[in-house]
């Protein structure tokens, strides 16, 4: 599916689930950083996870400092390499896909709670690139 056909489906909640996996995530980040400010991104991305995740039932799952840690580690990504499609931004970030990034910069009790979960936490390990 082209890029823009994936976010109109995220945007009007039509986006089948299996769709929206780390890698979904990933995209929806890449796509609004690619075409917003960093603090237009940030909103768009936290609001439409919530929206959507609330559209599935699943609102209780959304994890205020995982979104915005993947937001960070995204646009260090994009700032290194610029690249036209997704599929080649992730082939120029093989580590992207790696889920146990986030234990770089946080430590697993931190980001297991509740606190974490609900609001943004700076990390206990080391800062964010």
């Amino acid at each position: 599916m082209h890029d823009q056909e994936f976010l109109r489906q995220f945007e009007t909640l039509t986006l089948a689930k299996s769709e929206f996996s780390h890698q979904g995530h990933l995209r929806i980040a890449w796509l609004y950083l690619g075409k917003n400010t960093f603090e237009q991104a940030v909103y768009q991305i936290t609001h439409g996870i919530r929206r959507y995740a609330a559209h599935l039932g699943a609102a209780h799952i959304y994890h205020e400092t995982l979104t915005k840690t993947w937001i960070h580690l995204v646009r260090a990504a994009m700032i290194i390499q610029t690249h036209k499609t997704f599929e080649e931004f992730l082939l120029g970030h093989p580590h992207l896909q790696n889920k146990a990034l986030p234990f770089q910069y946080y430590s697993e009790a931190l980001l297991q709670s509740e606190a974490a979960r609900k609001q943004w936490i700076e990390p206990d390990l080391k800062s964010l690139p």
